[in-house]
């Protein structure tokens, strides 16, 4: 149900559905953590989305995101009732691994997983660029001062025995409010085959060790993309359909029933089975 006052507001694309919903704008940066590297590519992807900040706001950003309420009550209380933007930082490539291990010998136990977040101290080091940059975009560019853009003044639960916005500040903000934006990649990475101890995968996606078994998602990449990996992931579908076909292109059924019957020849397999063409 919408107000007639809202129903003017969007018509004059100035009401809360006259704009794009979460990604506003985006961009990308080298920080010094991968320049030192000689590689001058991007390393933080930063994006531009709106923040709702409603009565209800704290508890329902607690929830979605899984932390504590008393960080999201920090960080959110001064902007109750404002026109809110974030400036999110993501980290291409991170250098820390997490790994997947057994439980137990159940197959039906969940697997232990320990992302390893920010193991890295690289890691820790584009994120606090990621953020000082983006502090330096809202206050030093006209387009944002325009709009009278600030960062609350509010210290972050957790972080008060650092000096506001110091090195030192940022990465405790970092470590206590970061965490996956949906898309984990590398838990059954390709490799050249049995010899690579870090392969689950071969080159043509075949679990190693294993019969008749493929991997087709974004689990087989060796090294996480730079960018969004929904593209990518259709992709290794599609290659993998293409093997597979190519696969049975190459193979040819026999039934030995039908050998038996014709030329009385007795074969000990009863059951038709494929083999691959010479």
């Amino acid at each position: 149900i919408f107000f007639r006052k809202n129903y003017r507001e969007d018509f004059n694309h100035l009401g809360f559905l006259s704009s794009a919903i979460m990604l506003l704008a985006e961009g990308m940066i080298s920080t010094s953590s991968v320049r030192k590297t000689g590689i001058d590519w991007p390393d933080v992807y930063i994006y531009l989305h709106e923040v709702g900040t409603y009565f209800n706001s704290v508890q329902d950003y607690t929830d979605m995101l899984g932390t504590d309420f008393r960080y999201m009550d920090s960080v959110l209380k001064s902007s109750q009732g404002e026109n809110t933007f974030s400036l999110t930082q993501i980290l291409f490539r991170p250098k820390s691994i997490g790994e997947i291990t057994l439980r137990d010998r159940n197959p039906f136990s969940h697997p232990l997983i320990n992302p390893n977040y920010l193991k890295h101290p690289d890691d820790v080091q584009a994120l606090v660029e990621g953020i000082k940059f983006s502090l330096k975009l809202v206050e030093n560019t006209t387009t944002f001062q325009r709009l009278n853009a600030r960062h609350p003044p509010d210290i972050a639960f957790g972080c008060e025995e650092y000096e506001f916005r110091s090195d030192a500040y940022w990465e405790c903000y970092i470590r206590t409010f970061s965490f996956t934006l949906y898309h984990p990649t590398g838990t059954c990475r390709m490799g050249k085959g049995p010899e690579d101890s870090g392969a689950v995968v071969d080159s043509k996606l075949r679990v190693l060790h294993t019969r008749g078994l493929r991997v087709a998602d974004a689990s087989i990449m060796p090294v996480i993309i730079n960018g969004n990996t929904n593209a990518p992931t259709i992709m290794i579908g599609e290659k993998t359909a293409d093997l597979i076909r190519e696969y049975w292109s190459e193979q040819y059924l026999i039934c030995p029933q039908a050998f038996d019957h014709i030329f009385n020849l007795k074969f000990t397999q009863d059951k038709c089975f494929y083999t691959k063409l010479t």
